[in-house]
């Protein structure tokens, strides 16, 4: 495992971007605008990213527990129809 990696790359990400404004100052004015404008719209798309896939995370954990649910129903449906049989058979053999 790489330990040089930050465990929470957000706030690398942001301290990135507050540096990309740093040196986005030292331009001429209309570089700046335009600059400026990229980086907002950057920001933007990534915040939309991270809420996307926090979302996708809850979704996946939803169906992981959905199908768990499922599996632990069949499993049970299973077992009853067994016994099921079994006594069917009980009283058929009577």
């Amino acid at each position: 495992m790489d330990t040089n990696q930050p465990k929470n790359p957000l706030p690398n990400f942001e301290n990135k971007f507050a540096l990309i404004r740093k040196e986005i100052q030292c331009l001429p004015e209309e570089q700046q605008a335009k600059l400026l404008k990229l980086v907002d719209s950057t920001e933007q798309l990534h915040k939309q990213l991270r809420e996307m896939t926090a979302q996708a995370l809850t979704c996946f954990g939803n169906l992981q527990f959905g199908i768990k649910y499922l599996i632990f129903d069949l499993d049970a449906t299973k077992r009853e129809n067994k016994e099921l049989r079994k006594a069917l058979g009980e009283i058929e053999g009577l």
